[in-house]
């Protein structure tokens, strides 16, 4: 699961892969190139953005909602 939040201007996201994707330093997964490419379309809509990568432990509380979400999501989160 990624975590991403959107910060002044930047993305921030737990996953150093996407962001080097999407800066351009790693060629794209085959399996999430539709999802890149819908990215790089978006972003000429913007004025400014950037692309940051930042750790999980720093980024806590995005990982445990995004976790919720999953589990919810699945049948697994007893409520």
């Amino acid at each position: 699961m990624v975590e991403v939040e959107a910060v002044r201007g930047g993305i921030e996201t737990d996953s150093k892969m996407l962001v080097e994707m999407l800066n351009g330093l790693l060629l794209p997964e085959a399996s999430i190139e539709g999802l890149l490419w819908d990215i790089e379309h978006s972003k000429w809509q913007l004025a400014y953005v950037e692309f940051l990568h930042t750790s999980r432990l720093c980024n806590m509380v995005a990982h445990l909602v995004a976790k919720y979400i999953v589990l919810s999501q699945s049948g697994y989160l007893i409520p």
